[in-house]
């Protein structure tokens, strides 16, 4: 029996990583709100501050997690904020003052600095050199899994027994899903097992175990300091808002479809067609990205991207089949927020400093997943319509893929180190 490179186990780890954390955990978030706001007599603008504390302390702690999950053992560094992740969630179900909710969102905002955005695409990176989009593809893909999944459950869960029994189902759940990998399976680099990265191996067949850390992926790129000031590194910067700005379209779209004059039950149809998009849109990326490149499978997406927010518009004439084909291509746009960035940033700046580069883009798009949703709410309130959020999104994807475009192109004026 033909031997199975560890690489594979790890893959199996991120995909419960992300299939607890993303699936499980920040996926069911916003089926709380109307019960919780409820029970507790505020507004849900009041009690969802807390998911802005949680962004923005998220924000302020990715370059920080990104060195710690690269100077201590990953194990440790993923493990400790899973159990806070659990552990806050089973306090939110004991809660009975709203203050108490943003202490909460505070500390999964640090949890989530950790295991939302980095830890799976480093050891990825670290362990891949071929098949890196399929995979990275792949353990995305398991957000949209956990959160069909979960989703129901949790909604069936409250409606039955309430929020305060949801909420322990969702920290018994992460904890049970994730640690048994977090703790005894995941290792940051194949050196760890004294391995070469995955397909390593045929550029250094007969190597000893002794040499197999020096064999292993030539570390190349550039380090934080010398791309810093650059008009890349400012570019992806850009881009990276760009990003969030365009993901938190699927915070909104039920709220949309139903100012359309759509049934709730119709309106609600949609989120769940956006996760199907985006299931599929991680998996079909994914492996495009290895074919034919990451430049070109970032352009062939803009084009459904694009396509989806006309289609959206045209749902205005009230018609479900234009709202649900735009709800379903949208979630290309949102798969690509989250698949292609670690893609990009690590073929424009490569591996050397990726763990301190990829971090600080990514805040950008941390940011502006804590403050898209309420301007887009300022928006419709402003004006009635969401039709200028929806110009607005062809407006971000133009910007972003120009960033995009035109980073790559002054990239070649830079050596790798």
């Amino acid at each position: 029996m033909k031997h199975i490179h560890y690489a594979w186990w790890i893959l199996i780890s991120c995909c419960a990583i992300i299939f607890g954390v993303m699936g499980v955990g920040a996926s069911t978030a916003s089926i709380f709100f109307p019960s919780v706001s409820t029970a507790l007599g505020v507004s849900m603008g009041r009690l969802t501050l807390f998911v802005t504390i949680q962004s923005l302390t998220t924000m302020f702690l990715l370059p920080t997690a990104g060195k710690l999950l690269t100077k201590y053992d990953i194990r440790i560094t993923v493990s400790i904020p899973v159990l806070g992740l659990s552990a806050s969630y089973f306090a939110m179900s004991r809660f009975t003052e709203v203050w108490q909710f943003y202490i909460a969102g505070f500390a999964l905002g640090v949890c989530y600095s950790f295991v939302l955005f980095l830890a799976v695409p480093i050891l990825l990176n670290n362990w891949f050199q071929e098949k890196l989009g399929f995979v990275i593809g792949l353990a995305m893909s398991f957000s949209g899994i956990g959160g069909a999944i979960f989703c129901m459950i949790v909604g069936i869960v409250i409606q039955r027994y309430g929020w305060r029994l949801g909420y322990v189902v969702v920290a018994v759940s992460i904890a049970v899903i994730v640690l048994p990998f977090s703790l005894f399976v995941i290792r940051r680099s194949p050196a760890d097992k004294e391995l070469l990265p995955y397909e390593a191996g045929k550029a250094a067949d007969g190597a000893n175990k002794d040499a197999a850390s020096e064999i292993a992926a030539p570390i190349k790129g550039f380090l934080l300091a010398d791309v810093s000031k650059s008009t890349p590194y400012r570019l992806m910067l850009v881009f990276s808002a760009m990003m969030g700005l365009i993901a938190c379209m699927q915070s909104v779209m039920t709220a949309y479809s139903t100012t359309l004059g759509f049934a709730t039950s119709v309106a609600a149809m949609t989120t769940s067609v956006v996760s199907v998009g985006i299931l599929a849109a991680k998996l079909i990326l994914g492996a495009l990205n290895d074919k034919i490149g990451v430049k070109r499978a970032v352009r062939i997406a803009y084009i459904p991207a694009l396509i989806a927010v006309a289609f959206l518009i045209i749902a205005r004439s009230g018609r479900a089949v234009p709202l649900f084909t735009g709800a379903a291509l949208y979630g290309v746009a949102i798969a690509f927020t989250s698949l292609e960035p670690p893609l990009i940033v690590r073929e424009l700046f490569g591996t050397r400093d990726y763990v301190s580069i990829y971090p600080r883009i990514q805040r950008l798009y941390s940011l502006m997943s804590a403050i898209a949703v309420p301007i887009y709410n300022t928006i419709y309130d402003a004006t009635g319509s969401f039709m200028p959020v929806l110009l607005l999104l062809i407006v971000f994807m133009v910007i972003s893929l120009l960033c995009f475009e035109i980073s790559y192109k002054r990239m070649r004026n830079y050596t790798h180190g």
